[in-house]
């Protein structure tokens, strides 16, 4: 659970600089906040929310 929590630092530090600078997001930044939150999802789904 850990991992996963730190695993959101990068992605959410890059679409962070995304808006600061009023940029458009690139795939730095939105792929890996889609993987990470499709795979938090799968596991919440598969091994349970507790």
């Amino acid at each position: 659970m850990v991992l996963y929590v730190l695993g959101w630092a990068g992605p959410a530090i890059a679409l962070a600089l995304c808006a600061v600078q009023q940029r458009r997001p690139w795939n730095g930044a939105i792929v890996p906040v889609t993987v990470h939150a499709a795979s938090g999802l799968l596991y919440g789904v598969g091994m349970g929310w507790n």
